[in-house]
């Protein structure tokens, strides 16, 4: 090794230095504005609610406050309970298993526990063997949306009728339950879950 050569180590070893302290610097800079990226992400997603129309369709809303994300989440509420009693309870020979497992997603565990009871009260073969078809009438909801977990209660009635629409039987309904957020899905955009579901007439 000549005498230039090794005056070129320095020089060398500088260069090597400068090119880590740019990557290093790179790194850093890529990883602060990805951060920051994920941060306003995060903020835009919070800022960002959803409300639900006269058709019981949830749209989005951005940049909404807490009050107006109150005010909207009731209407929410009370349209997933009216639904989920729809499906679950007006059916009739045809359809209630395609509108009954359509329910399922509307409601945790305690709905799961409700229709293998049902079933193995034979209420659904019921339905298929007499020809029947049960009418839901919403009498009131009563929501506290205050509160989390929210709490709702229903009163109404199902209408028992044979296909030949002469009236069977008529069934007091009252359900009390909770209700939580979760996840919204195509199956439930509402983003709610029925927990805890308490039901008597049937």
């Amino acid at each position: 090794m000549d005498l230039k050569s090794l005056k070129d180590i320095p020089a060398t070893f500088s260069i090597v230095k400068k090119s880590l302290y740019i990557c290093l610097g790179l790194s850093l800079c890529i990883s602060i504005g990805s951060m920051i990226w994920s941060y306003s992400l995060c903020t835009a997603y919070l800022n960002t609610t959803y409300i639900v129309t006269n058709e019981g369709k949830a749209i989005m809303l951005n940049s909404a406050n807490k009050y107006k994300v109150d005010q909207f989440r009731k209407p929410e509420i009370v349209n997933h309970i009216k639904e989920f009693h729809k499906l679950f309870f007006e059916i009739d020979q045809f359809d209630y298993e395609k509108k009954v497992n359509k329910s399922l997603h509307l409601i945790g565990n305690s709905g799961k526990d409700l229709y293998l009871t049902l079933k193995a009260k034979r209420y659904y073969s019921t339905i298929v063997s007499n020809n029947l078809e049960h009418e839901l009438h919403i009498d009131s909801i009563h929501v506290n949306h205050k509160t989390y977990p929210y709490r709702g209660e229903l009163f109404g009635e199902v209408i028992i009728k044979r296909t030949d629409q002469k009236l069977e039987n008529t069934q007091k309904l009252h359900s009390y339950f909770e209700l939580k957020n979760v996840a919204r899905t195509e199956d439930n955009p509402h983003g709610l879950l029925i927990e805890d579901y308490i039901v008597s007439g049937l």
